[in-house]
């Protein structure tokens, strides 16, 4: 059974979806704020261009500057309402505004539909986004328990932070959860790919604070950039030593890149599946995402 919810829709596509799901679903309607408290049981997030606030006295380039503003504020608050839970999210938009939907859904949205709704294609792209991406359609442990020791371990040794796993699963593409991420390539024996560790910024500000002493606060970007690195630095290192252990072979890791923004994904092959393992820390939440094939 799919939860579907419609955020911000109008009338007449409320209606299709309804009867989309009606045989094997169900469409809930409501605020960001409900879509938080539902989201571990939503499958699909609707989201309405614009959230209705079209004014008959505004211009056209008006009307799209505030229907994008709108939208974007919408997108950021979906993100943290849904707190790195693997829900894809389409935006709904009318022909004349499928360039300005296309442009922001880089920072939440999974695609964009136009409106009025195609029954056919809202059930074509339902199925494609549902899917998890790569070819694999099972974890493997052998990569997930390194990361998550060393994570854990790490946290505890360099911020003093008792974080805890929440979740591990198979997402339905490769774009990084946060917005300020760590990305490194790994290497050796049969495996060959990317690992991405990823936050939302209040947090890793606080776990880059901690790092180095209450006396000092990182005031700038490039000082958190900097106290990122290191702290991936030593999680690759130690999962590097427990993957080496467990294959009998070496396992390297290239220096970390740090991205900053909505919408990156993690580098992957073709048909590499993208492996996620959710931790909690501060109570707010963070993400290991890796994307390794096999050669």
């Amino acid at each position: 059974m799919t939860v579907a919810f419609a955020l911000k829709c109008r009338v007449h596509e409320l209606a299709l979806l309804r009867a989309v799901f009606e045989e094997s679903g169900s469409v809930m309607t409501g605020s960001v704020e409900d879509i938080g408290r539902a989201s571990a049981s939503l499958d699909i997030v609707f989201v309405g261009w614009g959230a209705g606030l079209d004014d008959w006295r505004d211009t056209e380039e008006e009307r799209r500057l505030r229907n994008a503003t709108a939208t974007t504020i919408l997108l950021t608050k979906l993100k943290k309402a849904l707190a790195f839970k693997d829900v894809p999210v389409l935006i709904l938009a009318d022909e004349r505004d499928l360039e300005d939907a296309r442009s922001v859904a880089h920072m939440a949205a999974a695609n964009v539909l136009q409106s009025p709704l195609d029954e056919a294609r809202v059930r074509e792209t339902v199925a494609l986004v549902l899917r998890p991406a790569g070819q694999e359609s099972r974890l493997d442990a052998g990569l997930v328990n390194p990361f998550i020791e060393a994570t854990l371990h790490v946290l505890r040794a360099m911020a003093r932070v008792e974080a805890r796993r929440r979740d591990v699963f198979l997402k339905k593409d490769h774009r990084l959860f946060g917005e300020v991420s760590a990305i490194l390539g790994i290497s050796g024996g049969e495996i060959e790919g990317s690992v991405g560790l990823t936050f939302h910024e209040d947090l890793v500000r606080e776990l880059v604070t901690r790092m180095w002493g209450a006396g000092r606060r990182p005031v700038s970007s490039e000082q958190i950039n900097d106290g990122l690195g290191e702290l991936v630095n030593v999680i690759s290192g130690q999962a590097a030593n427990q993957l080496a252990d467990l294959k009998g072979e070496r396992i390297a890791f290239t220096l970390p890149a740090i991205v900053t923004g909505h919408g990156h994904e993690i580098p992957h092959r073709s048909g590499a599946p993208c492996l996620v393992i959710v931790f909690e820390a501060l109570g707010k939440p963070f993400a290991v995402q890796v994307a390794v094939s096999h050669k």
